[in-house]
Formats: structure tokens, sequence, C-alpha cells
């Protein structure tokens, strides 16, 4: 038999806040809960509801506090304190809702994704920490400056050869024997620049 959150949550001794929230952060199976002719959400059945609210929430069944009315208003509150009533708005029989349990819901939301974003970014930062440290990563500003110095030495390399190969081919009249000059000349800077850049990518 279907039945009104409200009434589940008297049955309990917990507020309905308590079993939106619950309902919210997946502690309340989907199957306990649905709509009536109205299209209001309420539950699919009174006992079975109340058997597994109890029992999630941790609250006894009012059924079951037959003589213990301290025992159920100190239970009440003791789950009030912790989720604030809130009556479902699609409820016909919950009382005005002043929005406080929504405002509550939504606030544990917002928390929990920024718990999640800060635990993911802190996960990165450990990472690359970690690789820095094994020498996986290099400070950006160290590499460009790393580059910039490879790259200086390249240009003074290539100004000095003009003059040095000017004294060396003056003399020469054989083609071949210039070649030999030029390649060697040639193959010196290159070799030095790319050593400069070896040394660079194993360098920790």
């Amino acid at each position: 038999m279907s039945c009104t959150i409200s009434e589940v949550a008297r049955r309990v001794g917990c507020s309905d806040a308590a079993i939106h929230i619950a309902r919210r952060n997946g502690r309340l199976p989907e199957s306990i809960f649905g709509k009536n002719d109205k299209g209001v959400t309420c539950m699919t059945d009174l006992e079975e509801a109340t058997a597994v609210v109890a029992s999630i929430i941790g609250a006894r069944a009012a059924g079951n506090m037959t003589g213990n009315g301290g025992k159920a208003k100190r239970s009440r509150a003791r789950v009030a304190a912790v989720a604030p009533d809130d009556p479902d708005p699609d409820d016909d029989q919950a009382p005005d809702d002043d929005g406080r349990g929504e405002r509550a819901a939504g606030i544990m939301d917002k928390y929990q994704d920024a718990r999640a974003t800060r635990e993911y970014y802190t996960a990165q930062k450990a990472e690359l920490e970690y690789k820095q440290r094994a020498g996986q990563l290099v400070d950006k500003t160290e590499l460009a400056t790393a580059l910039f110095q490879v790259g200086r030495t390249f240009r003074d390399s290539l100004q000095q050869l003009r003059p040095r190969l000017a004294a060396l081919l003056a003399s020469e009249r054989d083609e071949h024997r210039i070649d030999q000059i030029l390649q060697g000349e040639f193959d010196a800077m290159l070799s030095e620049a790319a050593d400069a850049l070896q040394r660079l990518s194993t360098r920790g």
C-alpha cells in the first residue's frame, strides 16, 4: 500500500528531510519510492519503506517504541539535528516547506563536489611533484633558459664561421679540398649543438 514520505518518517521517528537526504546520497534504494495518481512523490509500500528507512537511518520504527515516548522524542531530535526538517514539496500531506532541507541538501552536494575536486587536484599535484623529483619533468623556466643558451652558442658559432672559413679558403684552389674544409667545419659546429641538446635532455 502506497503512502507519503511523512507517514514513513513518523513511523521511523525521523524527519522527512532525513529521508530526502539519504535518498539523494544513494543510501536509500529507489525501489521504495514512486509517484501517486497525482504525480506526487510517495513510498510504494508503507511496511517495506518503514523497514528499509529504519534500517538505513538507524532509528527505531514507531511501532517498536510504544510506551517509550521520551526515547522517541530524543531519537527524533538526534535525527533532526543531523538533517533539519524539510517536507517533500511534492508530498500532499507535508506541512509548509520553508526550503531548509533543500538548502541543506544543496550545501551537502556542493561540499562533496568541492571535496572531490580538491582531492583530484591534490593527487595531480602529488603526481607532478613525484615526476619532477624522478627527473621526468623539468621546470619550464629552467628549460627555457637552457634552450636559450644552446641557441646563443649556435648563433655565436655561425658568426665565427665566416671569418674562419675566409682564412682557410683564401689560399685554396682545389675544389675537392674546399669541400672537405667546409664539410669539416659544418660537421663540427652541428655536432657541438647536438651534444648540447643531448646533455640538456639527459640532465636530471
